[in-house]
């Protein structure tokens, strides 16, 4: 025996887009519907009615490619089974151009922004967002300013790295520094320099370089720090 029925449109819409006041009965009869019909909603049609873009962005500067793909897969993990897309948004010199940075983000029509450093401590980008109200959420920020934060112990994790090494019975344990802009790169610095200082090693500043967040500009860095002359400027210990 056949029940018809008949459910308004708003009703209809409510239960595909998983939206409150539907039953779990008259919500699975909808899914079920709209998968014999082989219906899919159309997200930009949804994005004129409800004046939004269901677009989330994802800001970066000059990252590896495994800190890309984990930052995305991050995100896109999330993002599933949501009608929110993401949006890869990768800009350079942020610190040099933060003003433009903002405008930028404000241009791309995002219903959302996720920063990563240094985007994400930059007061004229921030001040943009807010005054716009679009919502963010920082990755790994030096400050909390009671906004949506995801934090990195970079200075713990340096730190633990640097003993580690040390615990190997080595001493001159050289660093390659990222991007000076980044705040993450003072706090990577002050771990190693505690782990040095815990054992009584010397810390040997000719040791220090920086790699700026490159595969490329970091094994320049390790060579050079690998190959240079004693004693004048001793390498590290080798760990092998």
């Amino acid at each position: 025996m056949w029940r018809s029925w008949r459910a308004s449109a708003k009703t209809v819409t409510r239960a595909l887009n998983n939206e409150a006041h539907v039953s779990q009965a008259v919500r699975r009869t909808m899914k079920e519907a709209a998968a014999k019909l082989d219906y899919h909603p159309n997200i930009a049609a949804q994005s004129l009615i409800a004046k939004r873009s269901y677009l989330i962005g994802l800001t970066y500067e000059r990252p590896t490619t495994s800190y890309v793909a984990d930052l995305q897969n991050g995100a896109l993990g999330r993002l599933e089974n949501e009608r929110y897309r993401l949006v890869v948004l990768p800009f350079g010199h942020v610190a040099n151009r933060a003003a433009e940075l903002g405008k930028f983000l404000l241009r791309a029509g995002l219903d959302g922004v996720l920063l990563a450093p240094p985007a994400c401590d930059q007061p004229v980008v921030l001040d943009l967002l807010d005054r716009q109200t679009l919502p963010y959420a920082r990755i790994t920020p030096h400050r909390d300013l009671g906004l949506g934060i995801v934090v990195t112990m970079d200075e713990a994790a340096a730190q633990t790295i640097a003993a580690h090494v040390l615990a190997q019975g080595h001493r001159r344990v050289g660093l390659i520094l990222d991007d000076p802009s980044h705040v993450l790169s003072h706090e990577r610095t002050e771990g190693y320099r505690r782990a040095l200082a815990e054992v009584g090693a010397t810390i040997d500043e000719a040791l220090v370089v920086s790699g700026h967040f490159t595969y490329d500009v970091g094994y320049a860095a390790a060579l050079d720090l690998c190959t240079r002359p004693a004693p004048a400027s001793q390498p590290p210990t080798p760990l092998g």
